[in-house]
C-alpha cells in the first residue's frame, strides 16, 4: 500500500508540475529553456528538502516517536492541512 501511495503521489506530483513547466518554457528567453528547467526543478527539490526536514522537526516537537503516539493524529493533522 504505501509502495502504491508513494508512486501514485509522485505521478500526480509531475503531472501538476507540468502546466507550470510549459508556460515557464514558453515565458523564458529563447535558448534558456534548460536553464528554466533547472531552475524550476532545484526549487521543487529544495521545497521537498525543507519539507522533510520540517516534518522531522515537528515530529520531535509533538515528541512522536514508535513507542509515545499521544500526539501522532495532531501530527497527522498538520501535515494534511500544510
Amino acid at each position: 500500500f504505501c509502495l502504491g501511495e508513494s508512486a501514485i503521489l509522485s505521478i500526480v506530483g509531475w503531472i501538476c508540475t507540468m502546466p507550470v513547466i510549459v508556460l515557464a518554457s514558453r515565458l523564458c528567453p529563447e535558448g534558456m529553456e534548460g536553464t528554466m528547467y533547472a531552475l524550476i526543478m532545484s526549487i521543487n527539490n529544495l521545497g521537498g528538502i525543507i519539507g522533510s526536514q520540517l516534518g522531522a522537526v515537528l515530529t520531535v516537537y509533538l515528541g512522536v516517536t514508535e513507542k509515545n503516539m499521544d500526539n501522532f493524529w495532531l501530527l497527522v493533522f498538520i501535515c494534511n492541512i500544510s
